[in-house]
């Protein structure tokens, strides 16, 4: 037998072998290569939010919004010239609690937009609210975590 041709043939049993553990392996584990769970029901649209926030904070030099109605003029006007148009009452409203957001207008300028809160549910869910940052990243609380984050601390 031609040594180059077993090497090869034992190279690929190694690799079906390698191959059929993992997987069996993700199987068992219950593995999701899909990133994992995905977000609570509301998350990515109190995200959008403040995403909304942030760039309205980017464009006027790190005021942020000075009421609802500059808030949605300012979101119609970036998506207008794009061609597409915004429901407000859509957009504003949590889908967990189908409360408007409480958005907090008129903030003085800060520079750690990471634990700055932006916005948040007004009802929540089961005790919890979504809260969302100027950064636009969000996280559920409770009462007690909500009104520290408030306050800033």
């Amino acid at each position: 037998m031609d040594v180059g041709k077993y090497t090869s043939v034992v190279s690929a049993v190694r690799c079906g072998v390698v191959l059929q553990f993992l997987a069996m392996l993700i199987t068992v584990s219950g593995c999701d290569l899909g990133g994992g769970a995905p977000p609570p029901e509301g998350q990515l649209a109190i995200e959008n939010v403040a995403k909304w926030y942030q760039l309205y904070r980017a464009d006027n030099r790190g005021k942020s919004p000075p009421n609802e109605e500059t808030f949605i003029a300012f979101i119609n006007g970036k998506l207008q010239s794009r061609g597409v148009t915004v429901d407000p009452d859509q957009l504003l409203t949590s889908p967990r609690d189908g409360q408007r957001y409480v958005i907090r207008y008129g903030r003085p300028n800060s520079t750690n937009m990471d634990r700055n809160l932006a916005v948040y549910e007004k009802e929540g869910y089961r005790g919890k609210k979504l809260v969302a940052f100027e950064a636009a990243w969000s996280k559920e609380v409770d009462d007690t975590e909500l009104q520290s984050l408030i306050a800033g601390k």
